[in-house]
């Protein structure tokens, strides 16, 4: 029987050294992580405030109070982004089964509040453990898709990783610069004992490439071009470019598609945003009400900053998520409750569907049903019973080193990778966001 998960889809995605999925995960957390923060204004935010909306009250209404304005245009913007969704997925299936363009591995990239609602939807379906639902047509049924557009947007958002300075070995460079150095020096002093000096000073140098950027951790491995251990400026834009351009090329069919703009304002308490359709549907609905359900956790996660949601807590998350697996093969009947940091990795695992489904019947023995909806007694129980099996499995106790989750309003919405830019304040002083998108890679972040 495994003992870990192997995460395969994820595994090539990420590009990851390991044999089993642990690497992986932890790089399906940092880019999950980062994605949870630069989109907090393109939807968790307003489904913040839309879960105060009680829609079977008809008294409720937009001019009540202020306050139940904002919700109902809060709600209104949510599901102005499920129908972008559902929009954007039939625009790519369409594309996909173009002539001369079927699996030619080009994807319309998402906008963050679509990329909200594809996160959402992505974690609805894959929630009840059911191993026999249906993939709908607009399903990314390996979530490779998703994870690989936010993997992009973790790369051009102009994250805080280490800056590292290295002498890369490449042979290569060094016959390339042995022999221009060489061939230049004969050339101009017509003396073979000093073209062969110079050749072999340029062969040197050339083999001993000074490189300066990023150092390389499990998110971006797949970015290091040479496998240098250094993503650099230039890997950045030679990996970038063509996503960059497959943006804009989404942005100009989207528009002759639907008339209307394709990057939206996520501050909507001016004007309400456009609706694709005359009226909700079902679908619709329900991916707007996944987006409002998960965006409690959303804010808790958030809420911890970057203090918190370093390298070393999700190094230990996964480990915990993983000895979860096993406290939940070893208990079938119980209804298990995850700490906060262990519900991370979870998302972040469920986020790969088919890697998700196969690991966990590999582990557990069956498709392990991530529950959403507890109420507080049943909580409380199932909380009680979960730290009852674990110290009797393990020997520790279950809450202990848990962070404490604070007021989202206190504290910078962000973690290591975002540094605060996306709110444009921090500690309450107002920062040159422009210059924040470039301190990296001097690229300008996309809605």
């Amino acid at each position: 029987m495994a003992t870990i998960p192997r995460a395969t889809h994820l595994r090539k995605l990420f590009q990851t050294s390991s044999t089993d999925g642990s690497d992986a995960l932890k790089a399906a957390v940092a880019v999950y992580s980062n994605f949870l923060c630069q989109t907090w204004k393109a939807g968790w935010a307003h489904a913040s405030l839309a879960r105060n909306i009680d829609k079977s009250d008809p008294s409720k209404s937009e001019d009540i109070c202020e306050l139940d304005r904002h919700v109902a245009m809060s709600y209104s913007y949510i599901l102005a982004a499920s129908e972008r969704y559902f929009e954007f997925m039939r625009m790519q299936k369409e594309r996909d089964t173009e002539s001369g363009k079927e699996r030619d591995g080009k994807y319309y990239v998402p906008t963050r509040d679509i990329s909200v609602a594809w996160c959402a939807d992505l974690l609805r379906r894959n929630s009840s453990g059911n191993d026999g639902v249906a993939i709908e047509d607009n399903q990314d049924i390996h979530g490779d898709r998703w994870f690989f557009h936010q993997q992009h947007r973790l790369l051009q958002s102009g994250g805080t990783y280490d800056h590292i300075t290295a002498h890369r070995w490449s042979i290569v460079d060094a016959l390339k610069d042995g022999v221009a150095w060489g061939m230049a020096t004969g050339l101009v002093t017509n003396n073979p004992i000093a073209a062969g000096g110079a050749a072999a000073a340029g062969a040197v140098r050339g083999a001993l490439r000074k490189e300066s950027g990023v150092a390389v951790t499990p998110e971006l491995r797949a970015f290091d071009v040479d496998d240098s251990g250094i993503v650099t400026a230039e890997e950045c834009d030679e990996m970038l470019e063509p996503w960059l351009a497959q943006y804009q090329e989404t942005e100009e069919d989207w528009k002759k598609r639907t008339m209307t703009k394709y990057r939206v304002d996520h501050d909507v308490s001016d004007h309400r945003p456009a609706r694709l359709y005359s009226k909700n549907c079902d679908p619709v609905e329900l991916v707007a009400d996944a987006i409002k359900e998960q965006s409690q956790f959303v804010s808790r996660v958030l809420s911890l900053g970057p203090s918190i949601i370093t390298d070393s807590f999700v190094d230990s998350a996964v480990v915990k998520y993983i000895k979860f697996l096993h406290l939940a093969r070893n208990n079938p009947d119980e209804m298990l409750v995850p700490t906060l940091d262990v519900d991370l990795v979870w998302r972040a695992h469920m986020l790969s569907p088919v890697d998700y489904r196969k690991d966990t019947k590999a582990l557990c023995g069956r498709v392990l049903p991530h529950k959403n909806d507890y109420d507080r007694e049943n909580l409380e129980d199932a909380l009680e019973n979960t730290q009852r099996a674990w110290f009797d499995q393990y020997g520790t106790h279950f809450l202990e080193n848990q962070p404490e989750v604070g007021n989202i309003d206190d504290v910078i919405i962000c973690n290591k990778y975002d540094n605060g830019y996306h709110d444009g304040k921090k500690n309450g002083k107002e920062k040159d966001q422009s210059k924040e998108d470039e301190r990296v890679f001097g690229l300008n972040a996309l809605s």
